[in-house]
Formats: structure tokens, C-alpha cells, sequence
């Protein structure tokens, strides 16, 4: 199989922004947060992106 160099260019354009999501989603994480997503290549969009971050609860003040 032989790829163009057009399409070359297209393959490592969407490796480096799948390398700058996921410095960005390793980031988040970083900050206490967790993305969930999906993307669609079909239809080339992502089709859910949930974000998370879990707290601490202080279960003794919330009983007082």
C-alpha cells in the first residue's frame, strides 16, 4: 500500500492533535478531573465527552 505525501501530511496532522489531547487530558487528570469520551471518526465528531472530578467529603462535619 502507498500513501501520498498529501496524505502523509494528514496522518501526522492527526497525530500531533491527538498528542496535544491527550497532554491536555493528562493535564486535567493532573488537576483532579476525568474525561470520558468518544470520538466518531464516521461522522468526525465526538459523540459524548463526560468530565468528572471527585471531592473529598467530610462525612464527620456533615453529620454535626
Amino acid at each position: 500500500m502507498t500513501v501520498t505525501s498529501q496524505e502523509q501530511a494528514m496522518l501526522q496532522n492527526i497525530r500531533t492533535r491527538a498528542d496535544e489531547l491527550a497532554r491536555l487530558v493528562l493535564e486535567a487528570a493532573q488537576q483532579g478531573f476525568t474525561i470520558n469520551y468518544s470520538l466518531n471518526g464516521a461522522i468526525g465528531a465526538c459523540d459524548r465527552f463526560d468530565v468528572y472530578r471527585m471531592e473529598p467529603v467530610d462525612i464527620k462535619a456533615a453529620a454535626n
